[in-house]
């Protein structure tokens, strides 16, 4: 046998290094994944409470999209929206200074809070309150239409300082 036969005999394969950790190594990495779970857990309970505080918006677009659909049978069920406009304001409003405003001071309340209504609106929402079924019927289909979208914009986009 060669001399260098047996040296390749004698040769041994290299050890492995150790395994990478998955840990990190200083306490520096450790205090980011600290603050980033930290961050996480409050931007997670912010996001629970600002749900929570629209529940009533989320609630009051439903009732409304079903207003809606039953208006399209039967005229008499969007009586129900000047009901609705309250009962949302009520939810919003630590005070119950709104609950007290009827007609045109109501809707100058809607419109300070970020609604955008027509100028009868005031006219409208009497109407619908307090109208008999002849006063409805006479309500334009445009000028209801346009109160209509507006209560729906102003439920979705109000905002009342808390």
């Amino acid at each position: 046998m060669s001399d260098t036969a047996a040296k390749i005999e004698q040769l041994q394969q290299l050890p492995l290094p150790p395994a990478v950790a998955w840990l990190p190594q200083t306490w520096g990495w450790a205090v980011v994944a600290g603050a980033l779970a930290c961050a996480l857990v409050v931007s997670a309970a912010l996001w629970l409470r600002h749900h929570r505080r629209n529940r009533y918006r989320r609630e009051a677009i439903v009732a409304l999209q079903r207003m809606k659909a039953a208006a399209q049978a039967d005229r008499r069920a969007i009586r129900q929206l000047p009901v609705l406009l309250k009962r949302v304001t009520l939810a919003a409003t630590p005070d119950r200074y709104a609950a007290s405003l009827t007609g045109n001071a109501f809707v100058t309340y809607l419109q300070s809070t970020g609604g955008r209504f027509p100028d009868n609106a005031g006219a409208v929402l009497t109407t619908l309150a307090y109208g008999d079924d002849a006063a409805l019927a006479a309500l334009s289909e445009p000028g209801l239409a346009l109160v209509i979208h507006a209560s729906e914009m102003w439920v979705e986009r109000h905002h009342v300082a808390t």
